[in-house]
């Protein structure tokens, strides 16, 4: 049985967390990210953890009401990976046949704001030392073999490897930041790109300029042939090395479950991977990198704030949801 107080350190706790979040510019960038993406109005738009505010609201009745209508068996999938006797697990987990619990549904009507590439959303956090600036917009959702894994093939050597494209600019030939990249992130519903970094506050407006230019240079011109030959070779090998656990394992079947793939997925990835021209790669660059894109900076306002002047876009202080 969950006690009261059980309840109200493990809430405490969360609005504790979320205070130190609302100092950190990581965290506000990324809720700044959710907030301009998905919209203020939505739950999509909020913090996975909350707000102060809606933590604050919860109730244990909420949280008891909220466990009777969603930990349901029609939902559940078990995946156990381990040196154990399947006969012997059985036996163990016979106490789950009794597990009762109705079916439900979760509404798929979503409405989104516009991607608005004509401004930038600005979040001041003085003093920070560092800004973290995120170019970004909806995508394409999760597929382990259609668009969406060819736009992680095309973007692995712009932002996903350490000797990525922008990578290799702000970090080793600018020295604006310890890491930056580019990404594809998707899930049954939402789909995202971003790119970004924490940069130097004083290089705010350089690293952007850089990464708007590794952008539109990917676009316009594509991989070249050692990019293509350096992403097979990469991810193959990564491939390779991603079942040596039972975690990593698990993650697998879990995957399995989650997606309803076969179970030979990874076969027709690996043919994907050696198959896939340099030709198809450019044109999945040219139209993925050309859609439009919004400009989301976290940082220092009195040191940010002029450098933001330079560009040719609207700024508006973002006031996120607490």
């Amino acid at each position: 049985m969950y006690k009261r107080q059980d309840f109200n350190r493990v809430k405490n706790q969360l609005i504790q967390g979320l205070e130190q979040g609302n100092k950190d510019a990581r965290s506000l960038a990324s809720n700044a990210l959710k907030q301009v993406t998905y919209g203020k109005d939505n739950r999509f738009g909020l913090a996975d953890s909350g707000t102060i505010a809606t933590v604050s609201a919860i109730t244990l009745d909420d949280i008891k009401g909220f466990y009777q209508t969603y930990f349901s068996p029609a939902k559940a999938s078990l995946v156990v990976v381990g040196d154990i006797d399947k006969a012997e697990l059985l036996i163990k987990l016979a106490s789950l046949s009794t597990w009762q619990g109705k079916d439900y549904t979760i509404s798929g009507d979503y409405n989104f704001p516009e991607v608005t590439p004509n401004k930038l959303y600005f979040v001041d956090l003085p003093n920070a030392s560092q800004s973290v600036i995120k170019l970004s917009r909806r995508a394409m959702t999760y597929d382990a073999t259609g668009e969406h894994f060819k736009a992680t093939l095309m973007n692995y050597p712009l932002g996903s490897a350490f000797n990525s494209r922008i990578n290799l600019n702000l970090r080793e030939d600018k020295g604006y930041t310890y890491g930056a990249s580019s990404y594809f992130s998707a899930g049954k519903t939402l789909g995202r790109f971003s790119a970004g970094a924490s940069v130097k506050k004083e290089h705010t407006y350089d690293a952007m300029v850089e990464i708007e230019q590794e952008l539109k240079n990917y676009q316009q011109h594509g991989l070249t042939e050692s990019e293509v030959t350096f992403m097979r070779q990469a991810i193959s090998q990564n491939e390779a090395l991603s079942f040596e656990t039972p975690g990593q394992k698990s993650g697998f079947l879990r995957q399995l479950l989650q997606f309803n793939l076969p179970v030979n997925y990874g076969e027709e990835q690996s043919s994907i991977i050696n198959s896939i021209s340099i030709e198809q790669l450019n044109a999945i660059a040219a139209q993925e990198l050309s859609k439009p894109m919004q400009w989301i900076v976290v940082g220092d306002g009195q040191v940010v704030r002029p450098q933001l002047q330079k560009l040719d876009i609207e700024v508006v202080d973002l006031e996120l949801a607490k």
